[in-house]
């Protein structure tokens, strides 16, 4: 993607809802060095590559690059994950100022008015 199209990206609501349940999970949203925007990483272990991958499928137009297995050595032991990483977009950034208050992500008690609710059908 170029310059121009990741500034005019905006993200569908149901990928904007899958991303909204990252950060409320084990998401989160760091800057690049390389750039002013935001962008979204997802970690887990092995265990969880299943999952890693059914997300990597809905976010793949989004990420400039398939998942990166990472090896962390921590208190002695070996540690293996895969990570996605999504492109620096400043549509990352309006959820970033959603969620992350001084950099650390924090659920503001604002989240439960934007909740639109859901008809169920009898």
């Amino acid at each position: 993607m170029s310059k121009y199209e990741l500034n005019i990206t905006k993200l569908p609501n149901c990928v904007r809802s899958v991303i909204i349940g990252l950060i409320l999970s084990d998401g989160y949203i760091v800057f690049s060095t390389r750039s002013k925007n935001g962008l979204l990483g997802l970690t887990q272990s092995l265990a969880h590559s299943s999952y890693l991958y059914f997300v990597f499928n809905i976010l793949a137009p989004y990420c400039y690059k398939y998942p990166v297995f990472r090896n962390r050595h921590r208190f002695g032991k070996s540690r293996f994950s895969l990570v996605i990483i999504t492109r620096s977009m400043p549509c990352i950034i309006e959820i970033y100022n959603n969620f992350y208050l001084n950099k650390v992500k924090v659920i503001k008690p604002s989240i439960y008015n934007d909740l639109t609710p859901i008809a169920i059908a009898h």
